[in-house]
């Protein structure tokens, strides 16, 4: 099996309880309960217990699925061992060779398989991927899209032991260990999981603003899932700060061969440290040897909030999922330029719209791009209220309806989209 890689777009980015009673209680309650100037009282009594009781088995049971997280242990999490990721200068010693390099990588570079959350001990892989270890004691980082954008995936860590020797293939020399997903970011494809497991080899990583078209860099990770363990290949970085598919990263773009199965794996460069993590390429007849990875520095911001929080604080979402109207599309269908509304989110808190509407102003602005509306609301701050201007064509005769409305801005924990593709 592979990871789940996503083809977005017109480019083809693929990313029972027992009680005990005795014969005193029992008669001390007959006799309690004979008594009917207390019977009003011992109701009262019992059903606080029994709200006590399901009261205290429904936060059981959403704590135990993974629902309920509490901030005590999360503070508890951050104030002890909660790892940071530091960029570090180029070593004093100079370039590595490739076997270097890949010797001093690969114990730092793991596979993570994601199960079926909801079938039983015999539940299959449903994705594959590749995870970068950032501390000693468990934190591990890799694709959103490798987990899934839910914190209730059934998340595993592979290791395989002397892979530089080549003896990869002996189910001796596999170790797979459970995980729990700390944190997801969608709109940056970055996540970060945690096993129970020290003294493991975090991976040093290196200041990607450096990083120039032509520089020589490494993908390693497991291509075509856990078969191609800890495989690494060779290329340049082609370009930096690639913009693909409206997203909020400015990749790094390379030609060194990535496929499904890399992602959430390093990208190195000659020194052996990360400078980016490889998400997708560009899967097409046309195109070949477009491979696209998150910088190091996005990933350094990123990670320490998912660590604290998470999710990334502070971002705002209007509660909808839109899909844009062009020039060209406004003319043949008769309808405005704008944003047509796809989907309306249950928690949304925006008045008197249908799914069909399409968005034309946001505070008195135009929009005309998913662009637009993202920079506007990102001048504002979670429960801030927003004027908007909509279009509603009439299903009968066609007729057009313009009005205005307002939005209050939710809180965007990192697992919504904008658009729709």
């Amino acid at each position: 099996m592979k990871e789940n890689f996503e083809k977005e777009n017109n480019e083809d980015f693929v990313y029972s309880k027992r009680g005990f009673t005795d014969n005193k209680t029992k008669k001390n309650k007959i006799s309690f309960i004979s008594s009917n100037k207390n019977k009003l009282l011992l109701r009262i009594i019992w059903v606080l217990v029994a709200l006590i009781m399901a009261f205290s088995g429904i936060f059981f049971w959403l704590w135990h699925n993974g629902d309920l997280k509490l901030p005590v242990f999360r503070t508890e999490e951050k104030n002890s061992n909660a790892p940071e990721i530091n960029i570090a200068p180029p070593p004093e010693e100079g370039e590595l060779t490739a076997e270097q390099i890949y010797e001093k990588v690969c114990k730092s570079v793991v596979g993570v398989a994601m199960y079926d959350y909801n079938a039983d001990i015999f539940s299959e892989v449903v994705g594959q991927g590749s995870g970068i270890i950032i501390s000693k004691d468990g934190y591990i980082i890799t694709n959103a899209h490798v987990v899934g954008s839910s914190l209730q995936k059934k998340v595993t860590v592979i290791f395989k032991s002397n892979i530089s020797e080549g003896s990869n293939e002996n189910p001796k020399d596999t170790e797979e260990i459970a995980a729990r997903v700390v944190g997801v970011d969608k709109k940056t494809d970055l996540a970060v999981i945690k096993i129970d497991k020290n003294d493991l080899q975090p991976a040093v990583f290196g200041d990607s603003s450096k990083i120039k078209p032509g520089a020589t860099c490494y993908a390693l990770g497991n291509p075509g899932g856990l078969d191609f363990y800890s495989s690494m290949t060779r290329g340049m970085v082609s370009a930096v700060n690639r913009s693909i598919n409206k997203s909020e990263v400015k990749y790094i773009q390379t030609d060194a061969a990535i496929n499904p199965g890399n992602s959430g794996g390093p990208l190195l460069n000659k020194f052996g440290q990360v400078i980016g993590m490889n998400s997708g390429k560009i899967q097409a007849i046309e195109f070949e040897g477009m491979g696209f990875a998150i910088p190091a520095n996005t990933i350094q911001k990123i990670i320490k909030e998912l660590i604290e929080n998470g999710f990334v604080s502070g971002r705002v979402w209007i509660g909808i999922t839109v899909k844009e109207v062009g020039g060209f599309a406004a003319r043949v269908y008769n309808v405005h330029v704008g944003l047509l509304i796809v989907k309306i989110d249950s928690n949304s808190r925006i008045k008197n719209v249908n799914v069909g509407d399409i968005l034309t102003k946001i505070e008195g602005k135009k929009i005309t791009s998913v662009e637009d509306l993202s920079s506007e609301i990102k001048k504002h701050k979670p429960g801030d209220k927003v004027r908007l201007e909509v279009t509603r064509i009439s299903r009968i005769g066609g007729e057009t309806k313009n009005f205005e409305t307002t939005a209050e801005l939710l809180e965007d924990k990192g697992t919504m989209n904008y658009s729709a593709s």
